[in-house]
């Protein structure tokens, strides 16, 4: 019987903040920057879908779509504040793969061993796993992140900056905001050019913070993604997706006499 696998996209979750906080992009235009994701898992998702259905395996599909997810997580690793986009969208692309084979071959692997008294019950828990999969995954992401841009902020040699880790660290969402925020307002309210440079400085820290802060993230999830990559190879069996149709119904025929 296959193993139920945590569920990869957990790892999409910091994406937008790394696009908000480090690029400086909006709201909208970080949602366009994940189309290298999503115009990817799609048509993965739907083009091996047929073509499990039309070979009737998806143990091999298993196999490589966790190869891709673990290899694409961990390239996540590469990204820094500065990298371009030249270098991000296919990194990013490779990723998106993986999620698209895993999305369709997961969901045959979970209904092949079921009979179809239990099918039902098998695609419900499916559904449920991987939501909670997905809740588990923001919620250890979240912390780890915390956590991670906690100590990069207190070892910082700017006292601003130790003295506001703690509040900092407590919103990921807000401190995109103060990240935008910084440098723009000092030339409008008079400051020095000293000030400004010491602002600007401080925002630069800052966001190289942040942004080792989310590769912490993406480290612990490329280490999950290869555990249950080696887990899926290990315990999911090939099983026929032939079955005969059960079923009550039928036809009434009556005797002639």
């Amino acid at each position: 019987m296959p193993l139920r696998q945590p569920d990869p996209s957990i790892h999409l979750s910091p994406e937008p903040l790394y696009f908000e906080a480090a690029k400086s992009y909006s709201a909208i235009t970080s949602g366009i920057a994940l189309f290298p994701w999503t115009f990817t898992t799609g048509p993965i998702a739907a083009i091996v879908g047929i073509l499990i259905t039309v070979t009737g395996s998806y143990r091999w599909f298993i196999h490589a779509g966790w190869s891709f997810t673990v290899i694409g997580i961990s390239l996540l690793i590469l990204i820094r504040a500065d990298t371009a986009a030249r270098m991000w969208i296919p990194i990013s692309c490779v990723s998106g793969v993986g999620l698209g084979i895993l999305y369709s071959a997961m969901s045959f692997a979970i209904q092949a061993p079921s009979s179809n008294k239990d099918l039902p019950y098998a695609a419900a828990l499916y559904s449920f796993f991987r939501n909670f999969g997905q809740m588990l995954g923001v919620a250890v992401g979240g912390t780890i992140f915390q956590n991670a841009i906690l100590s990069n902020l207190r070892s910082s040699t700017d006292p601003w900056l130790v003295q506001n880790a703690a509040a900092f660290s407590k919103d990921a969402s807000a401190l995109v905001e103060v990240i935008k925020g910084m440098g723009a307002g000092t030339a409008v309210a008079g400051a020095s050019k000293a000030e400004i440079a010491t602002e600007l400085l401080r925002k630069a820290e800052l966001v190289k913070a942040y942004v080792d802060s989310l590769r912490t993230v993406w480290v612990v999830m490329a280490v999950l993604a290869g555990v249950a990559g080696v887990l899926a190879v290990v315990c999911t069996r090939e099983k026929t997706l032939e079955r005969k149709l059960e079923t009550e119904q039928g036809f009434l025929h009556e005797d002639d006499d």
